[in-house]
């Protein structure tokens, strides 16, 4: 599900479907970052994570992106809910160093652990 997204104006900008989804969630979270070069292994790994072969999709452009619905973890007694973001590849063929810096920024200042 696509996070932030650039508007015509080429602003960031929140999807509310995706804020609607973020307001769902009890308790604490948990984030979990891939940033990196476009072509790298991103979904990859985030698929790992998920256990899923077939979790998040290779797409051109898409800005940031959450699974669907946190995973449920446990950590010394409390339940958190792990929550997953995929960035788009920095640095690829159509982006100016720009806007790498910002996905990059953007991507940073969300995680609690950034890959």
């Amino acid at each position: 599900m696509r996070l932030i997204y650039r508007d015509d104006n080429r602003n960031f900008k929140l999807k509310p479907e995706a804020v609607d989804a973020l307001r769902r969630i009890k308790g604490p979270i948990d984030v979990v970052s891939v940033c990196g070069l476009g072509r790298q292994g991103k979904i990859f790994i985030l698929n790992q994570i998920l256990g899923k072969s077939n979790g998040f999709k290779v797409a051109s452009t898409h800005r940031l992106s959450i699974w669907h619905a946190p995973l449920k973890r446990t950590l010394d007694g409390t339940e958190y809910s792990l929550l997953l973001i995929d960035a788009e590849g920095i640095k690829t063929y159509d982006q100016r160093e720009t806007y790498s810096r910002q996905i990059f920024s953007l991507t940073c200042l969300l995680s609690s652990m950034f890959i």
